[in-house]
């Protein structure tokens, strides 16, 4: 393989390949001894992946194809995640903020869909108001509905760092235009 002489390039195959291997870590730490079937075929499903990725980056291909393939991946991958476990949503919502930062279409939707359900099955972690709370930044038109999960969050916390931790948080929000 070529050495990368375009550091977005490289930046780009480094945010994929870290969405991936979020990806078999979290597949990986819920599949059982006697589920081995499922981890060969995962490890099959994302070498294959990558290596049509470092293809397209060996051959020069453009950047948007490929932040369009590692979308793909994700999604692709996403079938195969345990859906009961809510570290699965967070994970999978952090890929899709990454691709949202890059201009995927259909990302903000996938990784707000994620942080959601993570909300869902841990209605009492703070951390799953704040993590959407700041996600929602990103649109400053969400602001109220950002604080109002930032709140929810505080009256959730658990220790004086995370109501200090939450408290600047909100601070920022409000000087937020």
């Amino acid at each position: 393989m070529k050495i990368f002489k375009n550091k977005k390039v490289y930046f780009l195959i480094l945010v994929g390949l870290i969405t991936l291997i979020c990806i078999i870590k979290i597949k990986t730490r819920v599949v059982r001894d006697s589920e081995n079937i499922q981890v060969v075929k995962i490890k099959k499903t994302v070498n294959e992946l990558l290596g049509d990725i470092y293809t397209d980056v060996d051959n020069g291909a453009p950047r948007q194809i490929l932040i369009d393939k590692i979308y793909k991946a994700t999604t692709e991958a996403k079938s195969l995640l345990n859906k009961n476990e809510s570290k699965t949503y967070l994970d999978l919502g952090k890929a899709y903020e990454v691709a949202t930062l890059l201009g995927v279409g259909g990302a903000a939707d996938a990784a707000l869909e994620s942080y959601n359900e993570y909300c869902k099955l841990e209605p009492n972690n703070p951390d799953c108001y704040t993590t959407l709370a700041k996600f929602l930044l990103l649109d400053v038109t969400r602001k109220k509905e950002a604080l109002i999960l930032a709140r929810t969050a505080l009256r959730l916390s658990r220790s004086a760092q995370e109501t200090k931790t939450i408290n600047e948080l909100i601070a920022y929000m409000e000087t937020l235009k």
